[in-house]
Formats: structure tokens, C-alpha cells, sequence
């Protein structure tokens, strides 16, 4: 009897995803990234889904920061102003940041992985430091305002995060530590020994 693969319908809408997102990337042509915006745009209002959320807004600022700056040095290089590919490289980082999030809130990551136990694990792992370091983090910011900790200028500020950052790293390899040990109790290798 042969072995038949089973695809789940969450396997299938990943699939389905990752092909769009292989021709976005391909796709050069603003008015059909104009039309995929707003697609999404009304679909995410008919659904009432937020649209500008806090990633969202970091997305945009990145994007049009990064292209903006591209712009600039390949004006002063080659005298040309590239105002279409301004346009067409953030409303393509736009899309695709939406469509993804369109997706992944529809679709369950454990579901679309099932086919490998290893994968699984590794995914709860990472789902649980995440949580873990959310946890953190904003415990570490209700500490700061209970103590009436304010940021007042750029060496405080400096200061501050070198400070978060050194918290993360030690939490970092203490997590690292007692997840090794968990994982190597159940079968799970890191290093040869």
C-alpha cells in the first residue's frame, strides 16, 4: 500500500501563500500592488481587523526610511530620481507585510508543521521563549514606572538599553542552559561530544 501524503488545509493555505509571495516579489507593476493594497485594505475593514497595528507602522517606517535613503544615494551617484521605484518597493513591502499577516491569522503554524514531531518541538520552544521575553520585558517596564523611572536624555537612554540588553543575554543563556538540558533529556543533541 502506498504511502499517501495528507495535506491539512492550513499546509494548503501556507503553500498557496509562500507561491503568491514568490511572485509578488517578481511582480514590477504598481498599479496591480495598488489594487492588492487595497483589496486587502477593504477586506481587513469588511472583517474589522486592524490594519495599523504597531508592527505595521514599523514596517512602513522602515520601508519608506530604507528606500528613501536608497534614493538619495543613487540620486547623488547617477543624478536620476527614481520616485516609480520609491512607490513600487514600499506599496510591494507593504502587501506583503499585510497579506502575511492576513494569512497567519488565519492559519495555525502547529497545523501547517504536524507532518514532523522535531518541528513541533522546536516550534513550541521558540513560541515559549517569545512569550517568555514578552513577559519580561514588560515586567521589567511596570518595575520602571512603579519606581517613577523616567528617560530623560540620550545617556539615560544608553544607558537604559545597554542595561536591557546585558538582562536579555543573561536570560538568554540561562533559558539556553536549562532548555539544552531539557531537550537532551528527551533525545535532542546540540553539540558532539
Amino acid at each position: 500500500m502506498k504511502n499517501i501524503i495528507k495535506i491539512n488545509e492550513s499546509q494548503t493555505i501556507f503553500l498557496l501563500y509562500l507561491i503568491i509571495i514568490f511572485f509578488f516579489t517578481y511582480i514590477n507593476d504598481i498599479i496591480f500592488f495598488l489594487y492588492n493594497f487595497f483589496v486587502i485594505f477593504i477586506y481587513k475593514i469588511i472583517y474589522r481587523q486592524k490594519l495599523l497595528t504597531r508592527s505595521a507602522q514599523n514596517v512602513i517606517f522602515f520601508s519608506i526610511f530604507l528606500s528613501s535613503v536608497y534614493i538619495i544615494f543613487k540620486f547623488f551617484l547617477t543624478k536620476n530620481l527614481e520616485i516609480e521605484y520609491f512607490f513600487l518597493f514600499n506599496l510591494r513591502v507593504i502587501c506583503i507585510y499585510l497579506f502575511t499577516n492576513l494569512i497567519f491569522s488565519s492559519i495555525s503554524i502547529f497545523k501547517v508543521f504536524e507532518f514532523s514531531q522535531n518541528v513541533i518541538v522546536f516550534l513550541t520552544l521558540v513560541f515559549n521563549i517569545i512569550i517568555s521575553y514578552q513577559r519580561f520585558y514588560m515586567e521589567y517596564f511596570d518595575v520602571l514606572k512603579s519606581k517613577g523611572f523616567l528617560i530623560i536624555d540620550l545617556k539615560q537612554k544608553i544607558k537604559f538599553l545597554s542595561y536591557l540588553i546585558f538582562l536579555f543575554f543573561l536570560k538568554l543563556e540561562e533559558d539556553w542552559r536549562e532548555i539544552s538540558h531539557i531537550m537532551e533529556s528527551r533525545g535532542f543533541y546540540f553539540h558532539e561530544e
